[in-house]
């Protein structure tokens, strides 16, 4: 049995995440994430959280965040300014819309659909 003990940081600030943040893998994950979800799923329609649902909520309140404790007083309140690391998020998250809604529209052939979303979550 080997114990490793190392001092893990506390961050003073949001802001400080907001920086350092990689939407890459954060996409991946969220990608995985509503996949699971779509194949747990057996009718769309009595559903009550769908996986679009679920990124787009996501992609809200990382942006809602990111603007309460990342923006500067000098920013009017209608205005959203998103930083450097921030700014692919929404496109990620478009994508990733679009390639469920691709995955799952296909009513006649729901075989195909549940492999392609069962090769997504096998994805690095």
């Amino acid at each position: 049995l080997r114990v490793h003990n190392c001092m893990i940081n506390v961050l003073p600030s949001v802001r400080v995440v907001y920086q350092h943040l990689n939407v890459e893998p954060l996409a991946c994950i969220l990608v995985k994430q509503a996949a699971a979800l779509a194949l747990e799923q057996t009718d769309v329609a009595t559903s009550k959280s769908l996986p679009r649902d679920c990124l787009l909520e996501f992609c809200l309140q990382t942006l809602a965040s990111y603007t309460r404790h990342c923006q500067g007083s000098e920013i009017r309140p209608n205005m959203l300014v998103i930083g450097r690391q921030l700014q692919l998020l929404p496109l990620y998250i478009l994508g990733a819309l679009k390639l469920l809604y691709t995955a799952t529209a296909d009513t006649q052939d729901k075989a195909h659909g549940e492999d392609f979303l069962k090769r997504l979550l096998r994805m690095p």
